[in-house]
């Protein structure tokens, strides 16, 4: 089991000494070439890539405890569509960020050093895409002692939506969950979709 290592929304960080707590931050500092420049000394950053307010940047960080291992930017929209909300979230758990149609490096790495082919992603929150926050951490709790009972790897983490009319959601990302395991996961705690993944394959919906 892999403990949660972050708050369940990540804090706004403009200095560079404030990335103290391993886990995610929302990093923001001036745009220059070399990356993010805060107080403090410089963190690398595709700043192409960046969501940029004039010369600042705004960007999701997973500090490890010496430099930002993880970076990136949710693609800013406001459309109300399911589909484009999911397709354009990051589901984040431990140092991942796993994009929908991508392949993770990273997380295969992670999956061969235990040998096992595939992962979930899941919530229980909001059933049938039925946003319901007087019961969520009830259902997540009831969601996080299965996942824990079954002995397999896991992380606390969330899905980090791509605007702000979208709510984040607490979530697991659990690994050597097969794709028949995972469809009765979705089944059994009635959402819409789970994002699942194989090793070399592009993270899917189920």
């Amino acid at each position: 089991m892999r403990q949660q290592t972050h708050k369940y929304i990540p804090t706004w960080v403009t200095q560079r000494e404030n990335l103290q707590k391993k886990g995610w931050y929302r990093v923001c500092g001036t745009k220059h070439r070399f990356g993010i420049l805060m107080y403090g000394g410089s963190i690398p950053i595709d700043v192409h890539h960046s969501f940029s307010s004039g010369s600042w940047v705004v960007s999701y960080g997973f500090w490890n405890g010496v430099y930002l291992e993880t970076m990136f930017i949710a693609p800013l929209s406001f459309s109300s569509s399911l589909s484009t909300g999911y397709e354009r979230t990051h589901y984040c758990a431990g140092p991942y960020a796993i994009q929908w149609g991508r392949t993770h490096k990273e997380l295969d790495k992670e999956l061969l050093s235990l040998s096992i082919q595939s992962w979930m992603f899941i919530t229980a929150e909001n059933p049938f895409s039925q946003y319901t926050p007087k019961y969520n951490q009830e259902y997540n709790q009831r969601l996080r002692e299965e996942i824990h009972d079954t002995g397999n790897c896991f992380w606390e983490g969330w899905g980090i939506p791509h605007c702000d009319a979208w709510i984040p959601e607490a979530s697991f990302l659990v690994l050597g969950i097969d794709r028949e395991t995972a469809l009765n996961q979705k089944k059994k705690y009635s959402q819409t979709a789970v994002v699942f993944g194989e090793i070399a394959s592009p993270a899917i919906f189920l």
